[in-house]
This record gives C-alpha cells, sequence and structure tokens, in this order.
C-alpha cells in the first residue's frame, strides 16, 4: 500500500501521500461536511490497519482521538488535541509508560498522530492563555485530518481489489466445477484415468489452500491452469480430421462411381444433397452451438424435468408439463420483465445472466457455495432463474423475501426432494404484478408538490 512519507510541513500538492509531520500553529484542516468523526475515526483505524499497524497501535489511536472534542473536527481554527497525561492514558489500556511511547512514535510515522507537548513535556493550555481558549499542547490529531483523503483513497482502493478477488474467487471455483463434471463425463477409461490425475496434480501443486482467502494472482494462476486442462481434455476429445482416401493399386480396379438415383435413394453423396443435408442440420438440430453459451432451460435440465415428472400422477405430470415449457421458452428479455429494477439493470448492462451472476450474488448477499449447490440440485440456468423469482420476491406484498441466501438453500432441497416447481412461482409473479400487488422495487417516497 502507500508507505507514509516524512516531511517536514505538510504539502497540500501531494494530498494523496499520507504524510507523517509536525503541524504549524496556524495549519489547521477539518473533515468534510458528510463525514462525522466515528466514521473518520474508523476510516482511519482500517487505513492504519492496511498499512500495517498492529490492533494495540490502532486501539492507542483509537483512545487517543476519541478524548478529543468532537466540534474541533469540523472547524478551521483549532486542531483536535488531546491534553491527558502519558502515564493516565497507559495506565487506562493497561500498559507501561514506556510502551505507550513508543507506540506514540510508531503513530506519528503513520501520519495520524504528532506530539505538540512543551519541552518539559506539560500538556494543556499554554501559560496566559485564558478559559475556553483553544488548547495546543498535548497529542494533536492534526495529522489525520489533514491525510484523511488520503486514508479514504486507501480504504477504497484495498474495497476494490477485495471485491475483484471475491470475483476471481467465484471464477475459479466455478471453473474448477466445470473441468470436474467434464471429467467425471468422460466416457474413456483410459482418458479419464489421465484426466482425473492432471486434475488432481493441480489441487496438490496448484489449488490455494483455501480458495475462498487466498490472494488474486494465486487464484488467477489456478484458473490458467484449469483452463489449460479443460482445453487439453477437448482437444483430446475432438475428432480427427477427414483424411482423403487412399489412390487405388494397379491391381485393384476402380471402383464404379454411384449414379444418380443410388445417391438419391442413400442420401448421402454428391454436392446438391450435402448442401441441402447440412443447411437442415444447422436449422433444426437441437444441439447448441459450441461458441454460444447455453440457454436459460438448457436440455440436460429439460430432461431432469422429465424424469422428475414421470414420478408423478398423470394430472400432475400433464400440468407441470405445461407450466415447464413456458419456462424452457423463457428468453433474456423475459428474465428482465421478470427481475426486479436492480437485476434488470445487472442484465441490461451486461447482456449475459453468467456475466451478471457475481454481481447479483454480492447485491443478495449469497454465499458462492449456496450458488454451487442449487447449481447442482437443478442445473445452472434454473438455478439463476431462482435467484431471479427470489430476487423479485423481496418486494411480495405478504411474505416478502427477508434471507436470500436462505430462501436459495430451500429451493435447494426442494429440488433434490422432487418438489420444486419454479413454473408456478413465475405464474404467481406475473399475476401479483397484473394485479399492481407487487413492485420491482422498493417504494419510493412521494415526490414533493
Amino acid at each position: 500500500m502507500h508507505a507514509p512519507v516524512e516531511s517536514g510541513a505538510y504539502d497540500p500538492e501531494r494530498w494523496m501521500d499520507v504524510q507523517a509531520f509536525v503541524p504549524q500553529p496556524n495549519h489547521h484542516s477539518r473533515l468534510p461536511d458528510r463525514i462525522s468523526k466515528p466514521q473518520a475515526m474508523t476510516t482511519i483505524c482500517s487505513a492504519l490497519r492496511l498499512l500495517g499497524a498492529t490492533e494495540r497501535e490502532i486501539a492507542v489511536w483509537r483512545h487517543v482521538a476519541d478524548i478529543t472534542e468532537r466540534q474541533a473536527w469540523h472547524t478551521d481554527d483549532r486542531s483536535p488535541v488531546n491534553w491527558k497525561r502519558q502515564c493516565d492514558m497507559a495506565r487506562e489500556m493497561d500498559i507501561g509508560e514506556r510502551q505507550f511511547r513508543r507506540i506514540e512514535a510508531r503513530l506519528a510515522g503513520f501520519g495520524v498522530l504528532a506530539r505538540t507537548t512543551a519541552d518539559n513535556g506539560y500538556r494543556g493550555r499554554r501559560s496566559g492563555q485564558a478559559y475556553g481558549a483553544p488548547i495546543s499542547c498535548g497529542l494533536s490529531i492534526e495529522p489525520a485530518l489533514a491525510n484523511f483523503r488520503a486514508f479514504a483513497g486507501i480504504v477504497e482502493e484495498a474495497a476494490l481489489a477485495e471485491e475483484a478477488r471475491q470475483e476471481k474467487a467465484l471464477e475459479a471455483r466455478t471453473a474448477r466445477r466445470r473441468v470436474g463434471l467434464l471429467v467425471a463425463t468422460l466416457k474413456d477409461i483410459e482418458m479419464r484415468h489421465w484426466a482425473k490425475g492432471r486434475l488432481e496434480e493441480l489441487d496438490v501443486t496448484v489449488r490455494p489452500p483455501c480458495p475462498r482467502v487466498a490472494e488474486f494472482d494465486a487464484l488467477a494462476l489456478w484458473i490458467a491452469a484449469l483452463v489449460e486442462l479443460e482445453a487439453a481434455i477437448r482437444e483430446a476429445l475432438a475428432p480427427c480430421p477427414h483424411q482423403e482416401p487412399e489412390a487405388p493399386s494397379s491391381l485393384q480396379p476402380a471402383e464404379t462411381p454411384p449414379d444418380d438415383a443410388e445417391i438419391a435413394r442413400s442420401g448421402v453423396g454428391g454436392n446438391s444433397g450435402s448442401v441441402e443435408n447440412v443447411k437442415f442440420q444447422r436449422d433444426m438440430s437441437g444441439a447448441p452451438d459450441i461458441e454460444v453459451r447455453s440457454h436459460i432451460q438448457p436440455e440436460s435440465t429439460w430432461k431432469c424435468i422429465q424424469d422428475e415428472n414421470a414420478k408423478a400422477p398423470e394430472a400432475q405430470r400433464h400440468q407441470r408439463r405445461k407450466r415447464q415449457e413456458g419456462i424452457a421458452e423463457m428468453t433474456m428479455e423475459d428474465l428482465q420483465n421478470l427481475a426486479s429494477d436492480d437485476m434488470a439493470l445487472w442484465l441490461d448492462t451486461l447482456g449475459d445472466w453468467q456475466d451478471a451472476l457475481p454481481h447479483v450474488l454480492r447485491e443478495l448477499g449469497i454465499n458462492v457455495s449456496a450458488w454451487h449447490d442449487a447449481c447442482e440440485a437443478m442445473g445452472p440456468p434454473l438455478a439463476f432463474l431462482a435467484l431471479v423469482i427470489i430476487d423479485r420476491n423481496r418486494f411480495h406484498p405478504k411474505t416478502p423475501v427477508l434471507n436470500p441466501g436462505g430462501a436459495l438453500r430451500a429451493f435447494t432441497a426442494r429440488a433434490r426432494a422432487g418438489g420444486l416447481d419454479l413454473a408456478r412461482s413465475v405464474a404467481g409473479i406475473r399475476d401479483r404484478e397484473r394485479k399492481g400487488l407487487q413492485p420491482k422495487g422498493p417504494d419510493r417516497p412521494p415526490r414533493p408538490s
């Protein structure tokens, strides 16, 4: 992070650098009006922790700053100064005076404190000052106020880095699960044994001990290794390139080419028949394109729903099939119309539900493990549809969802038990929306007339 720099006096042109200095008598800083003293203390303590200060040092600074005058943090005519004796504060913190003095020097080096006592160590008002005059002898918090913008920048930069790290952790765990499923679906025993061995080797050598708290670079290295293994497996699964038939030997008679009637009967061969067949397959085949992400309701998920329907009575199976057909035909526009205003904004901005997934999980406060459990129970497309339903039902007129993570785990348990019917939830949301009972966001206060 940004290490503090020593300076004789505060330099306003270097306001983004944390400067350790002794303030001049006429130098006074103040907090922005929107920032209160407790908020500023919390921000500065977070910055000290990022700069390498110990918890005891942070506790000492908080104790010193807490005793200062609150109004002095927002005025231009004086600075907040703690005038209590060093021995008293050391006793209150249950540490020795020498240790307290060493901590004072460390905090001064971090740019949050300045020792402005008299030569004899006196703290309080100077001789000749009237009662009520600003106290200038003691431990001044002026450096912390002057460096507040730099401290806020350090905290904001760390928050953005942590957000990027969490998204990278989600990406890494998703890649690991994707490669694991790919290895499990290999039919060739030797290839599956080889791929499983490579994956286990990556788990031992490259995978971080705890991906949830791993650093960004370690997660990126793990993702690169997983992607490389996935590419090697898919390359091994790719069919061999078409080889031209060898020229007939002079000792063997050449085969007689088939006539037009035989080509028409067999349906293969010939330029015209091949082109028409390829066009028909491209237009009518239900297989997804390799370069296109899966639909919100893929064929595998639809097959699971059909197997689940087979266990129900005929009448219920027919009704559920009708409802699931409506879900299978949902498009991205249907998702945006069903979702709340916040989620619809993410879908419209990013254009793909898989890109919007990390932001949705963070906004709803849902753990990544709950998302992976839902994917294993119902598949990623239906799991995201469950997220859309849960997010929209936060504004349910009678029973709003208060714990999205718990609701997703309840959906997962119901899916594993075979009783999940998202089509009914979708129909209920649409019915309440037609009646004007379920909004797409929180109620906004009326505009003043």
